[in-house]
């Protein structure tokens, strides 16, 4: 009878150590699957590929992208997006992980990691009546325009600072600055969309255009966050895939 009865111990023993290692296993499982990495985007309002609703929500063809990039099922992915001044300031203070840019920004930190793979190419271009030079000329705060500003500054032109594309566009063409130096497609973009809605763009303005440089952009990893080599690495494979 003893030894029925320490058999019959043991099985309850070696029961009740399965079903502690089964919910271990399981708890340690499903923590390991609810386990997210949270990601914070912060985005240059840049229509078409970047823009903002009314409720400050984040749209376009970057914010699929980056969805595509970090799916919902393994990243928590915090965007939003803002002018360039409050972008590189929330990124250089370690606020943000992740953002667009070139390369040839100076207002982003050293502490900066690059993508291997470009983003978009970008044209700019200088918008301008024809007016006598100098010319006074609507630009974005915090943007060198990839030293276009610094070279129409040393033949005489002077710059008139506006937080964001649309404001800079605006003043332009209700004709209180002579020139606006712009990327194209967000000028196209607030041109059509004005003339649409009958504001600024439907009104007769007539203005010449001068194409300068083509400008390659890439995301930018944050060097403050420990896992931007793995992330950087996450967004070149991405689009090393569509290529193939």
């Amino acid at each position: 009878m003893s030894g029925i009865k320490s058999k019959s111990i043991a099985c309850i023993l070696l029961l009740i150590w399965t079903v502690h290692v089964s919910s271990s296993v399981g708890a340690e499982t499903n923590h390991h699957v609810s386990e997210k990495q949270t990601i914070n985007v912060g985005l240059i309002i840049f229509p078409p590929f970047i823009q903002q609703e009314e409720n400050d929500k984040c749209y376009g063809i970057a914010v699929d992208d980056l969805t595509l990039i970090f799916p919902a099922d393994k990243y928590n992915v915090n965007i939003h997006c803002a002018s360039p001044s409050r972008i590189y300031r929330n990124f250089n203070s370690g606020l943000i992980d992740i953002t667009i840019n070139a390369k040839s920004t100076t207002s982003l930190q050293s502490d900066v990691i690059y993508s291997e793979q470009p983003y978009k190419i970008l044209e700019m271009a200088l918008y301008f009546r024809d007016v006598v030079k100098p010319f006074k000329i609507s630009a974005i705060k915090s943007y060198d325009y990839h030293g276009m500003r610094e070279q129409l500054e040393s033949q005489g032109n002077v710059f008139t600072e506006f937080s964001n594309t649309k404001e800079a566009i605006a003043v332009f063409l209700r004709g209180g600055c002579d020139a606006i130096l712009s990327y194209q497609l967000p000028f196209e973009h607030y041109l059509t969309e004005s003339s649409k809605n009958r504001g600024f763009g439907s009104l007769n303005i007539t203005f010449k255009k001068e194409s300068l440089i083509s400008v390659r952009t890439y995301f930018a990893l944050n060097r403050k966050n420990k896992r931007a080599n793995e992330l950087v690495k996450t967004i070149d494979d991405y689009f090393i895939s569509l290529s193939k």
